[in-house]
Formats: C-alpha cells, structure tokens, sequence
C-alpha cells in the first residue's frame, strides 16, 4: 500500500488538531432553580391586537382562512359558506395529515407580533393587509 507523504502529513495535522480542541464550560452557568427564577423575572407584555382584521375577505364569502385551507386541501367538500366541512391536509412543517379544518392554524408569513415591531402599526390600512 502506498502513502504519499501529503496523506500522512495531513493525517497527523488532522489528529493533533482534533487531539488539542479542548471543551470547556462557560463560566457562571446558573443553577435550573436560578435560572427559571430569572426567566420568571423577565417582564412580558400582551400585545395590541388592534388596527387589523384577522382574516380579510378574499373572494365573495371566502376569508383568509377558508381560501387557504380550501388551496392547501384534498378531497374537500366545500359548503355554500367557503369553509371546507371535509378534506385532507398535510403539513410540510412536521409531516402529519390532519382531516378537520378546525384542527388547523393558518400562520402568517411574518408574525403579526413582529410586524407590529417593525412599526405595521403606522401603515395607511390598504398596506396593511
């Protein structure tokens, strides 16, 4: 078998390299009762829900949510009112398949919260939806 010097070198750097990373623990961790004693202390505020509807009507009856979920569905039966009384969904973000509409959440692409953050609430209401 043959080794050009270039693989034994690079074998021996590759080892006392991996050989000299030491771990170390950052210092001054608190204990898990300090910690969720801190945690608890953080203030937190409910959020302003106001300004906006939570789902506009997209087409005739249809609002946000029933025109998502009747895009995203298989199989759905569709009343006279939008809202699909039956279907199938799959979620892309943990595989499963869900039967009942009511079951599922329609999420925003950037969270409400986060909007609101980013001064949403100072928009002319036409760019707000």
């Amino acid at each position: 078998m043959k080794f050009s010097v270039s693989t034994i070198l690079f074998g021996l750097v590759a080892t006392s390299s991996a050989a000299a990373i030491e771990k170390r623990t950052p210092p001054n961790i608190p204990s898990a009762t300090s910690a969720k004693s801190m945690l608890a202390s953080i203030p937190t505020r409910t959020t302003d829900a106001t300004g906006y509807q939570r789902f506009i009507t997209i087409s005739g009856q249809c609002n946000t949510r029933e025109t998502v979920l009747n895009r995203d569905g298989t199989n759905l039966s569709i009343g006279s009112d939008c809202y699909p009384s039956s279907g199938t969904w799959f979620s892309v973000y943990d595989g499963a398949t869900w039967t009942q509409a009511s079951d599922l959440d329609i999420d925003h692409v950037v969270p409400l919260s986060d909007a609101w953050k980013s001064g949403a609430n100072t928009w002319v209401s036409l760019s707000s939806y």
